[in-house]
């Protein structure tokens, strides 16, 4: 079975358009799947900001953020390369809710 024809995959995708009314975020986030990836990514990243490292900060990180965007590129919502670990202030500041640092590394 093709990962367009998994119930998971169509889930995600369907999820996409909606929001949980409780927390406001989307549903997708609340799958044991994603607990695991955001699990799996923290752990990769020594659960540090990748921003505030780059910049020689050490920052617990709190979310895992997809550097490419979801609503775009669906298809890489699980991809473990498109997914960084960042402190609530850097999320922020990407999503342009915050105030960058002088030095703003570069996501890739």
């Amino acid at each position: 079975m093709s990962r367009e024809d998994s119930k998971l995959w169509q889930y995600l995708v369907k999820a996409l358009d909606g929001t949980s009314r409780q927390s406001g975020r989307k549903p997708m986030y609340h799958t044991k799947y994603w607990i695991n990836i955001r699990s799996a990514v923290l752990t990769r990243d020594h659960n540090e900001c990748q921003v505030c490292a780059e910049m020689g900060k050490v920052r617990q990180a709190e979310v895992v953020h997809h550097i490419k965007p979801v609503e775009d590129f669906p298809e890489r919502f699980d991809d473990l390369s498109n997914l960084i670990s960042l402190c609530r202030e850097c999320h922020e500041t990407l999503h342009g809710r915050g105030e960058a640092e002088d030095e703003w590394p570069e996501l890739s």
